[in-house]
């Protein structure tokens, strides 16, 4: 219950609303956990009960908080050897993309109609270049429960963010004892003295000798 308050003032504030029906007998757990994402939320499981936790930074007033807060830090020293694992997208999950979201308007008296928003990033990660027009259009549809331009572009922008900044998911086991205060949902901090290679700036050569990578490489001499 406590962990569902601020993301109810949360959705409440930004207006994320399921306005939907359910026509028969679902799992609650599927369902929930397919709806979520589009809600800006994560599904867990807190001490055996389901629970909905934003998944963006909030404060407990259910504001946007710029700055995450870190529940707890892990390094070397409280990472069991061996344990650590980090693994990367592939070149097709990091691949830029528009995002095309259909939802559903309608109006007092008359039929629903489905609509869609078109949203993508004008700017390449450097902030300079310009994205390539040619950049794949994938597409989702939310028109069961979404009815509000609003809902569909932060879904579009939450979706691009991901596409962006997420390349990468980390495993490690810990001791018990390091767990005490986090739970499901929490922000943590690791620091590793791994030197992971920096996958934006990754790319394949291929037998033309051009190069194939997520984004527009510049000439010029990289180690």
């Amino acid at each position: 219950k406590d962990a569902m308050i601020p993301t109810a003032r949360f959705l409440d504030k930004n207006n994320l609303h399921f306005d939907g029906a359910i026509e028969e007998a679902v799992n609650a757990r599927s369902f929930i956990t397919s709806i979520a994402p589009n809600m800006l939320c994560n599904f867990t499981i807190i001490n055996g009960k389901f629970a909905l936790r934003a998944a963006v930074p909030i404060d407990e007033s259910g504001e946007w908080n710029i700055v995450a807060p870190i529940a707890g830090m892990f390094t070397e020293s409280n990472i069991v050897e061996d344990s650590f694992e980090l693994s990367y997208l592939t070149f097709e999950e990091r691949q830029p993309m528009r995002v095309e979201l259909t939802y559903r308007r309608g109006a007092v008296n008359q039929m629903p109609e489905q609509r869609t928003v078109l949203m993508a990033y004008k700017y390449q990660p450097n902030g300079t270049d310009l994205m390539p027009p040619d950049v794949p259009i994938e597409r989702f549809d939310v028109s069961k429960y979404v009815t509000r331009r609003g809902h569909a572009g932060t879904i579009a922008r939450y979706l691009l963010s991901i596409r962006r900044h997420v390349d990468h998911t980390i495993k490690f086991a810990t001791d018990p004892d390091e767990m005490r205060g986090i739970q499901p949902g929490d922000y943590i901090k690791v620091a590793s003295s791994m030197n992971p290679y920096f996958p934006r700036a990754f790319g394949v050569v291929q037998s033309d000798g051009k190069i194939q990578s997520a984004y527009d490489i510049k000439d010029g001499d990289y180690k």
